[in-house]
């Protein structure tokens, strides 16, 4: 017996986003660490960014030490092609976000690490609009070679992310 109150189809971007997680859990080894990291001097530096008339958030920060953590770490910065890895220089850099209706995206900010603070905030903010108006583009949405879904809004401290494959890792910030 089918106790349902309301049954929601998974057809067009919901349905292919549930069918790239499905396959992403199916076919790539998932594999989770956790661990605590002090973030005093980000919100410092937010605060004295802030004081100088800079609008950042905490997510504009992160996405900047990351692209930097990658340059250092270009063994992260990849994906999977048939049986290889392939290494990325250019760090494309996914944004995993919700939207209404339980739908999450992870579109690219390209070349992010090449980008400066503002500029990473100004793409970051226009890729958030357009997500919300269904106006990503094919290649934003697929071409991305590391992913940051960040929860730290949420009361959710620690969480498993689902491996945005064909990219190789990603960080998820409770």
């Amino acid at each position: 017996m089918d106790d349902a109150v309301n049954i929601v189809a998974l057809r067009g971007v919901r349905g292919m986003i549930a069918d790239k997680m499905q396959k992403s859990l199916h076919e790539a080894a998932q594999l989770t660490h956790h661990a605590q990291a002090d973030v005093s001097s980000l919100i410092s530096m937010k605060e004295r960014l802030s004081s100088a008339g800079t609008k950042v958030s905490i997510e504009d920060l992160i996405m900047h030490v990351v692209c930097s953590v990658l340059g250092r770490h270009p063994h992260m910065n990849g994906v999977v092609q048939g049986k290889e890895v392939h290494l990325h220089e250019q760090i494309h850099l996914s944004m995993a976000m919700a939207l209404r209706g339980n739908l999450l995206v992870a579109p690219a900010i390209f070349n992010a690490s090449q980008k400066q603070l503002a500029e990473l905030r100004e793409a970051r903010q226009d890729l958030s609009a357009r997500a919300k108006t269904n106006k990503l583009t094919v290649p934003e949405m697929t071409n991305g070679t590391f992913t940051i879904s960040n929860l730290g809004l949420s009361r959710v401290h620690h969480f498993t992310p689902i491996l945005n494959t064909p990219q190789i890792a990603l960080l998820g910030i409770g």
